[in-house]
């Protein structure tokens, strides 16, 4: 339950950060901009607050093997999101529905993923990159 409450979080922060620097840049920089700053607080709560990890300290290996678990994790709502979009719901909503409602699934789609990834290889403290 804590991980789904920091990814929602995380995922407040990553729209906001969105909307806030839209109004002084184009879409494709704040879209950046939102990835980033979710990127960071998904770090930041996962560790402190989901998985309690025994250091506070920023750990290098640590850093990489999140970055590297958030990869996977990315990669897997693209691929459910557009895989959902493009062949399984064209027939029964409008692109906007769509879209939307393929966005959601592959989000949710990386809960159990993304929670079981952290847990065995971001935040193993016997691992090392």
């Amino acid at each position: 339950m804590r991980y789904v409450i920091s990814g929602g979080t995380a995922t407040v922060v990553n729209l906001a950060a969105i909307w806030l620097s839209r109004q002084i840049t184009n879409y494709e920089i704040s879209v950046f901009i939102g990835a980033i700053a979710g990127t960071i607080t998904t770090y930041l709560l996962t560790k402190i607050f989901v998985f309690n990890a025994n250091s506070k300290a920023f750990d290098h290996s640590e850093i990489m093997r999140f970055l590297s678990v958030h990869a996977v994790v990315c990669m897997q709502i693209w691929l459910v999101s557009v895989s959902i979009e493009r062949w399984v719901l064209p027939v029964y909503w409008t692109s906007n529905l769509r879209e939307a409602l393929a966005s959601m699934i592959g989000v949710g789609s990386v809960v159990f993923t993304g929670f079981f990834l952290h847990r065995n290889v971001t935040f193993r403290t016997d691992l090392k990159l």
